[in-house]
Protein backbone atom coordinates (compact mmCIF):
# COMPACT_ATOMS: atom_id res chain seq x y z
CA UNK A 1 0.00 0.00 0.00
CA UNK A 2 2.54 2.31 1.17
CA UNK A 3 4.89 1.56 -1.77
CA UNK A 4 1.78 2.54 -4.26
CA UNK A 5 1.15 5.93 -2.78
CA UNK A 6 5.04 6.81 -3.23
CA UNK A 7 4.42 6.02 -6.68
CA UNK A 8 1.05 7.77 -7.13
CA UNK A 9 3.26 10.73 -5.84
CA UNK A 10 5.76 10.59 -8.02
CA UNK A 11 3.58 10.21 -11.17
CA UNK A 12 1.87 13.58 -9.58
CA UNK A 13 4.98 15.37 -9.16
CA UNK A 14 6.30 14.47 -12.51
CA UNK A 15 2.91 15.43 -14.09
CA UNK A 16 2.85 18.66 -12.46
CA UNK A 17 6.49 19.42 -13.45
CA UNK A 18 5.72 19.15 -16.82
CA UNK A 19 2.81 21.35 -16.89
CA UNK A 20 4.84 23.88 -15.72
CA UNK A 21 5.90 26.21 -18.73
CA UNK A 22 8.59 28.13 -17.46
CA UNK A 23 10.68 25.07 -16.64
CA UNK A 24 10.40 23.31 -20.16
CA UNK A 25 12.83 24.27 -23.14
CA UNK A 26 10.35 26.76 -24.46
CA UNK A 27 10.39 28.54 -21.01
CA UNK A 28 14.19 28.89 -21.10
CA UNK A 29 14.25 29.78 -24.34
CA UNK A 30 12.19 33.02 -23.87
CA UNK A 31 14.07 33.74 -20.58
CA UNK A 32 17.32 33.67 -22.86
CA UNK A 33 15.58 35.79 -25.41
CA UNK A 34 14.66 38.04 -22.78
CA UNK A 35 18.25 38.26 -21.43
CA UNK A 36 19.31 39.03 -24.36
CA UNK A 37 16.75 42.37 -25.16
CA UNK A 38 18.57 45.60 -24.56
CA UNK A 39 15.54 47.97 -24.72
CA UNK A 40 11.98 48.00 -24.38
CA UNK A 41 11.13 47.64 -28.19
CA UNK A 42 13.64 44.41 -27.87
CA UNK A 43 11.30 43.26 -25.22
CA UNK A 44 8.06 43.51 -27.10
CA UNK A 45 9.89 41.66 -29.73
CA UNK A 46 10.23 38.95 -27.50
CA UNK A 47 6.84 39.33 -26.47
CA UNK A 48 5.55 38.10 -29.58
CA UNK A 49 7.64 35.75 -30.68
CA UNK A 50 7.00 31.98 -30.10
CA UNK A 51 9.46 29.86 -28.83
CA UNK A 52 10.75 27.88 -31.72
CA UNK A 53 10.05 24.37 -30.10
CA UNK A 54 6.36 25.54 -30.55
CA UNK A 55 4.45 25.11 -33.22
CA UNK A 56 2.63 28.37 -33.68
CA UNK A 57 -0.33 26.49 -35.49
CA UNK A 58 -1.47 24.53 -32.07
CA UNK A 59 0.07 26.65 -29.26
CA UNK A 60 -3.22 28.94 -28.56
CA UNK A 61 -1.46 32.15 -28.31
CA UNK A 62 1.72 30.49 -26.30
CA UNK A 63 4.10 33.00 -27.20
CA UNK A 64 6.84 33.85 -24.88
CA UNK A 65 4.89 37.83 -23.72
CA UNK A 66 1.85 35.41 -22.57
CA UNK A 67 3.96 32.97 -20.42
CA UNK A 68 5.99 36.13 -19.30
CA UNK A 69 2.77 38.01 -17.89
CA UNK A 70 1.63 34.31 -16.18
CA UNK A 71 4.48 34.30 -14.26
CA UNK A 72 5.56 31.00 -15.53
CA UNK A 73 9.34 31.69 -16.35
CA UNK A 74 11.70 30.43 -14.08
CA UNK A 75 14.25 33.69 -14.16
CA UNK A 76 11.89 36.41 -13.21
CA UNK A 77 14.93 39.02 -13.32
CA UNK A 78 14.93 38.32 -16.85
CA UNK A 79 11.60 38.99 -18.11
CA UNK A 80 11.02 41.95 -15.66
CA UNK A 81 11.67 44.18 -18.43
Amino acid sequence: MAFALIVALLVAWLAWRATRPGETAEGAECVRLYSQAHSAHDSTVVDATYPTLVDPKQTQGLRCGVLRKAGQLRDQHASSR
